[in-house]
């Protein structure tokens, strides 16, 4: 993702596995109130209530058509063809020498 310098929304970092939930910031509220009680009244609450709770209030979304998501595949062929440049071709890629200059360091997401 480095390489494309998007910003990612809640639905694309589910998307991509940096998520595991999606809850709307009109219900954090509603979700910390249930869980500070739930704290409250457990010593210890076990995982699975938790994830109980959350579940309650996360919702599934779907990825914009113009995401970053939907052009991974482009996104991963780029970064493969800037790898095999540095690897076979390591003194003449001055091109990828100034485009590490401007900033992309991140040449892969893997």
């Amino acid at each position: 993702m480095g390489l494309t310098g998007a910003r990612l929304n809640g639905a694309e970092m589910l998307a991509f596995g940096i998520g595991t939930h999606f809850i709307p910031s009109k219900n954090l509220k509603s979700l910390e109130n249930v869980v500070e009680k739930m704290i409250a009244s457990l010593d210890s609450p076990s995982v699975a209530t938790m994830s109980m709770i959350i579940n309650k209030f996360a919702q599934e979304v779907q990825v914009k058509p113009d995401s970053t998501y939907l052009r991974l595949d482009m996104i991963n062929q780029y970064a493969s063809l800037v790898n095999h440049v540095k690897k076979y071709y390591p003194h003449q890629n001055t091109w990828l020498h100034k485009f590490k200059r401007n900033g992309s360091t991140t040449l892969s997401h893997r």
